[in-house]
């Protein structure tokens, strides 16, 4: 069974702590954090919070300084004529490659993740790959579809769509390789350092 700690972001499948999806891309998301800063990340975080509450039907006022971006997935959705969401937010885990994640919205087999920053992100393709993989394997009817969509303070938004499912996730494996041989070769390594065992 898994469970999420929504406060330090970690994902338990039968008690035993499994990998998120931005931690499997851990590598790459360190070059582009490195030209972030915390208070873009935090807005980000702040505006999926508020579109999910508006999805859920638990939004009753909007702040002035995020009342754009509602107005701008708004916009999105009714100009792509989506329904109710199938899924919001929802954690799920991959039995067959071992990792779990959170998808932000499903629209029956569209995919759509919402980002706030200036421009599309090359990497949302390789994130999205890897929640179509989450919800294939949840049941739920297959992704076929994948989107970026950029929210603007001012009511606007940019859509980029993912087509090369295939190329992605293997962009994905590879991550995934990478985190799993850092672990398995480095985490004994960091332990009997913080030990004081190294050596001995």
């Amino acid at each position: 069974m898994l469970t999420f700690d929504p406060i330090t972001h970690r994902y338990f499948e039968d008690g035993r702590r499994v990998p998120s999806v931005t931690q499997v891309m851990g590598l790459l998301y360190h070059e582009v954090f490195r030209w972030g800063n915390v208070a873009a990340m935090e807005r980000g975080s702040d505006v999926h919070a508020r579109v999910e509450k508006y999805e859920k039907g638990q939004l009753r006022t909007i702040e002035r300084d995020y009342a754009g971006y509602l107005d701008a997935w708004i916009k999105f959705r009714n100009d792509h004529r989506l329904g109710i969401p199938t899924i919001i937010e929802t954690p799920m885990f991959s039995k067959r490659w071992g990792f779990a994640g959170t998808p932000d919205h499903v629209f029956g087999d569209l995919l759509v993740d919402i980002k706030t920053s200036p421009a599309h992100c090359p990497l949302t393709a390789i994130q999205t790959s890897a929640y179509k993989q989450l919800i294939d394997e949840s049941g739920a009817p297959k992704i076929k579809r994948r989107m970026e969509v950029l929210l603007r303070p001012t009511g606007k938004y940019d859509v980029l769509e993912f087509k090369d499912f295939p190329s992605d996730f293997r962009r994905f494996q590879c991550c995934l390789s990478l985190y799993q041989f850092m672990v398995k070769n480095y985490q004994k390594a960091n332990k009997e350092a913080q030990d004081g065992t190294v050596g001995e």
